[in-house]
């Protein structure tokens, strides 16, 4: 038998409906993955619609900022650190390619 959702779809609330969600997203659909300006908050956020493709290294990437490792040199660009970083921001404002799937 093969494997589906439609198993669980008369065990929903009435009031529910099964979709995906809600995909949100920054203005140049980068994630949001790393510290927040409160100390010892981190967050993975704004994965847009490709968050469960990228959700594992996310993870990853977030547990390196929590443990206090060694970052890769794109760690920056995916955490609020870029938006004090112009040259990075005037090359994204710039560029036509939003990444969007």
């Amino acid at each position: 038998m093969p494997l589906t959702n439609k198993a669980y779809y008369d065990k929903l609330p009435a009031t529910k409906s099964p979709h995906g969600g809600l995909y949100t997203m920054t203005d140049e659909n980068l994630p949001i993955i790393g510290p927040l300006q409160t100390e010892g908050v981190f967050a993975v956020a704004a994965l847009s619609g490709f968050g469960t493709m990228a959700s594992c290294a996310a993870g990853e990437l977030c547990a390196q900022w929590i443990d206090g490792a060694e970052l890769p040199a794109y760690a920056k660009h995916l955490s609020l650190q870029r938006y004090a970083d112009p040259p990075f921001m005037t090359a994204l404002t710039l560029s036509n390619d939003r990444g969007v799937l």
